[in-house]
């Protein structure tokens, strides 16, 4: 069975949750807002940020080799600093189908 892909906007979800809690849109973005620019903050210091959806954090990545696949070279790619995401046991359950 196909499910037909549904791309769901920040403006979305605030739509929603201004209705649900019978909020302005207004409150309703800044207070989605606000939680976005707090993870992103809190992750960028090093913290991990945990919820009831996952888990926020950095990953350090190693230095390693690669190629260039145009041109074949090898080349050596810089060890580097990514943000992770990790989905939790409740929101994977939550969203098998």
């Amino acid at each position: 069975m196909t499910k037909e892909t549904v791309t769901v906007s920040k403006k979305d979800l605030v739509a929603e949750i201004a209705e649900k809690h019978e909020l302005t849109k207004k409150l309703a973005h800044d207070i989605v807002t606000d939680l976005f620019e707090s993870i992103t903050k809190h992750v960028a210091q090093g913290h991990k940020v945990r919820t009831e959806l996952g888990k926020w954090e950095l990953r350090e990545t190693a230095q390693r080799n690669g190629r260039n696949p145009q041109t074949g070279e090898s080349l050596i790619v810089p060890a580097s600093v990514k943000p992770a995401f990790k989905a939790s046991k409740q929101f994977k359950e939550a969203v098998k189908a």
